[in-house]
């Protein structure tokens, strides 16, 4: 199955004038928490029907497809010459170098790139521009970066790759315990199969991606290029925080407070701004205290609201501001202060609009 496809939008009066120089280009990158998503329903089409850009957007693996990372298949993607998993990011990479030698054919300059991502697609872009031979000129990362939405360590994605390599072996041992076998055996509509009640998180590799701290990142800037940047989040970044907290993405039930304590420290693991998630918050009464959380520390779901705030703030709105105090090239941080009554996950729309339409005018 051949999940790495673009979709590209040129104007029409554009293509009609065959003289005309080439354009800049808006390289969109979906979000959706890593497990789901698509280019597709993104409203990148609009945007370019309107103004003289390129507007190119990109499907990537995402769910155990994009993030399954383990020893055996470090061992395995090694032994082939490949990266060590991020799977999602090397689709993204792939698809800016196609960008780089071919849209010129549509009307695209290519040395006049931008990428920019909402949510997950935030966090990739941010991450994107870390890596070496950036093929863009500046990132515009929408309610997602990579010290809100990090990454994790090795050890913690083998726990992960364990349980999920024991749920679709059941009682065959036909591979003698050969887990890389067994993955390539299962069908891709199996592979995906349930839908994750969580966030995926990309692999600390120490190659691609060194950690989650600025300090770490900021020392892969050696080829001198540090791309410029646009953050920021909006009002109702809580809705995504409060779905985080439920029992699954399917249900939509509260979890239980054991289950909702593990996902707060998850999420706090993967923060670059946290040294310590063990304790946080527990530890930090200043913080309880002004989010007014104090009093269900030990019964987390009877204030699900105020948890949703706390983990909105870390995850999405105090990010920008931590990467605006560390970043060595320019950068805009903005806040959206609207609020939208649609749900999360019903088709809601309003922050991308807003976002790509801001893009577009400061290109």
């Amino acid at each position: 199955m051949n999940f790495l496809n673009l979709n590209i939008t040129v104007p029409q009066n554009v293509l009609e004038c065959p003289s005309v120089e080439l354009l800049p280009v808006l390289f969109f990158i979906h979000g959706r928490a890593f497990i789901g998503g698509s280019q597709s329903v993104q409203v990148t089409g609009p945007i370019a029907r309107k103004q003289p850009i390129v507007v190119v957007s990109c499907n990537y693996r995402v769910r155990p497809l994009g993030f399954l990372a383990s020893k055996e298949l470090a061992a395995f993607n090694r032994a082939h010459d490949e990266p060590v998993g991020d799977y999602e990011l090397h689709d993204q990479r792939q698809a800016l170098v196609w960008c780089n030698k071919f849209i010129a054919g549509f009307v695209g300059e290519p040395d006049n790139v931008t990428i920019q991502g909402t949510s997950a697609g935030g966090s990739s872009a941010h991450y994107l521009s870390i890596f070496p031979m950036r093929k863009f000129r500046s990132a515009f990362l929408a309610s997602g970066t990579l010290t809100g939405i990090g990454p994790m360590s090795l050890e913690y994605q083998q726990r992960n790759y364990d349980k999920y390599i024991s749920r679709h072996a059941g009682a065959s041992t036909a591979l003698d315990g050969n887990t890389v076998a067994l993955l390539q055996s299962i069908a891709v509509n199996e592979m995906v199969k349930p839908v994750s009640d969580g966030i995926s998180h990309s692999l600390i590799d120490g190659e691609w991606i060194p950690g989650a701290t600025m300090e770490k990142v900021c020392n892969l800037f050696k080829d001198g290029f540090v791309p410029d940047l646009m953050v920021g989040a909006c009002d109702f970044e809580v809705d995504l925080a409060q779905l985080l907290l439920m029992e699954d993405m399917i249900s939509k039930k509260p979890a239980s407070d054991a289950k909702m304590r593990e996902k707060i420290y998850d999420l706090a693991s993967s923060n670059g701004m946290i040294v310590a998630p063990r304790k946080f918050p527990d530890a930090y009464s200043n913080i309880t205290d002004l989010d007014d959380i104090t009093s269900s520390l030990e019964q987390r779901s009877s204030a699900m609201q105020a948890w949703a705030d706390i983990l909105a703030d870390i995850a999405f709105r105090f990010p920008g501001l931590h990467v605006a105090a560390h970043h060595a090239a320019n950068i805009l941080v903005y806040e959206i202060r609207c609020k939208t009554h649609i749900p999360y996950g019903a088709g809601r729309s309003a922050a991308p609009i807003m976002l790509s339409m801001i893009c577009s005018s400061l290109m």
